[in-house]
């Protein structure tokens, strides 16, 4: 019923119905969990999303790597990148293992704002982890960098690509 509700937007409904779940002793599991947060993330309620994860936690619950693509996507909507980190790391604070498409969903939400100079900081996060970039890393960072008109940092960026090992994989991007 969750699902349909979703599909059909109607996310009034869908809330009640977890509230009547939970009052009478029923415990959703994690794909139910997964179905409500990216409804509601489709209506931008990002608030009841964070109140729902919090619920997630607590039935014993880890968030999947979709959550926090749905829930920095919904929150790219409002154009507000401190709202995007603050929404990271309150991911981060409930439990979020960060791997690297978590970095790579923070990374292209930034670069597509144009907030390219807030990468930085995820990039330092990221190495800082011992998790290296990869190609959706480069790629966001280039692609955001060319966008933001700083075409010196785009080809810096692919120059260290460049020196990487592994950078055969890399090449569709000449």
């Amino acid at each position: 019923m969750i699902n349909s509700y979703c599909k059909e937007s109607k996310f009034e409904h869908v809330l009640n119905l977890w509230d009547d779940m939970k009052s009478c002793g029923l415990m959703p599991n994690y794909i139910t969990c997964n179905i409500l947060i990216r409804g509601i993330c489709k209506a931008g309620e990002i608030d009841k999303d964070l109140n729902v994860l919090n619920a997630m936690r607590i039935l014993g619950f880890s968030p999947t790597t979709a959550i926090p693509r749905f829930m920095l996507d919904a929150s790219s909507r409002n154009e507000r990148a401190d709202d995007i980190l603050l929404m990271h790391e309150h991911l981060v604070s409930v439990g979020l293992e960060l791997k690297q498409a978590v970095f790579n969903t923070l990374i292209t939400v930034l670069c597509r704002l144009g907030r390219t100079h807030k990468v930085v900081s995820v990039l330092e996060d990221m190495t800082g982890r011992c998790i290296s970039a990869d190609t959706e890393t480069y790629n966001a960072l280039i692609h955001g960098y060319c966008t933001d008109n700083h075409v010196k940092k785009s080809f810096a960026i692919f120059s260290v690509m460049l020196l990487r090992e592994d950078f055969h994989k890399y090449c569709h991007l000449f």
